[in-house]
C-alpha cells in the first residue's frame, strides 16, 4: 500500500451473534387512533404465527389517550402514526411490547416517543435514550418507510381536508 492509499476498514457486526436466525414479521394497519386535535394511524408488527395478547391494544390504545390528556405526550396538530411491535429475544417470543408513537412535525420530521411493557403484563414505561441509541428495526422500517412515501404524497398536495383524510386512509401491510 502506498503512502496516498488510504486503507477502509468495515466493521464486522459482531453485534450479530451466529445464533441469530433472521425471519419475517407481519406488519397489519389497524383502526386510526383519533385523538382530540390529530388522528394517528395504528400498526401492529408481529410474528406471523403469534396472536396479539387479549387486551394489549384496547390498553395500548388507551395509554396513549392518557399520556396525551395528561400533557405527557404532545402531539397536537401532529399527523402520524403509532407501531404496537410485539417484539422478543430468540428464546422468549412476544416477551415484550414496544410502543412507538411517531408524529410528522417541522413539516417534514418524524418526531418519537417509545415505550416499552412486558408483553403479559406491567405499565408502559418510556425508553430513555442516549447519545447513540436504538431507533427503528428492520421491520419497523417497512411501515416507517410507507410513511415517509404516504407523507412525501400528502407534502405534493394542496395539504387540505381532503388530502390529510387520503394520507391517513393510506396504510401499509404486509410480510417483511
Amino acid at each position: 500500500m502506498s503512502a496516498t492509499t488510504t486503507a477502509v476498514q468495515t466493521a464486522v457486526p459482531t453485534a450479530v451473534p451466529a445464533s441469530y436466525r433472521h425471519h419475517q414479521r407481519r406488519v397489519t394497519p389497524g383502526a386510526r387512533l383519533r385523538l382530540p386535535r390529530t388522528t394517528l394511524k395504528w400498526y401492529e408488527i408481529r410474528r406471523p404465527d403469534a396472536l396479539m395478547p387479549m387486551g394489549l391494544e384496547d390498553e395500548t390504545r388507551a395509554f396513549v389517550c392518557a399520556e396525551v390528556e395528561a400533557g405527557r405526550l404532545d402531539v397536537e396538530g401532529q399527523p402520524g402514526f403509532v407501531m404496537l411491535h410485539l417484539a422478543d429475544a430468540q428464546d422468549r417470543p412476544n416477551s415484550v411490547a414496544l410502543l412507538l408513537v411517531s408524529t410528522w412535525n417541522q413539516a417534514n420530521e418524524v418526531w418519537e416517543s417509545v415505550y416499552w411493557k412486558p408483553a403479559d403484563g406491567g405499565a408502559y414505561q418510556p425508553v430513555k435514550k442516549g447519545d447513540h441509541a436504538a431507533t427503528y428495526c428492520v421491520w419497523e422500517l417497512a411501515a416507517v418507510w410507507h410513511e415517509r412515501n404516504a407523507w412525501n404524497r400528502f407534502l405534493d398536495s394542496a395539504r387540505d381536508e381532503a388530502a390529510l383524510q387520503v394520507y391517513l386512509a393510506d396504510g401499509f401491510a404486509g410480510l417483511v
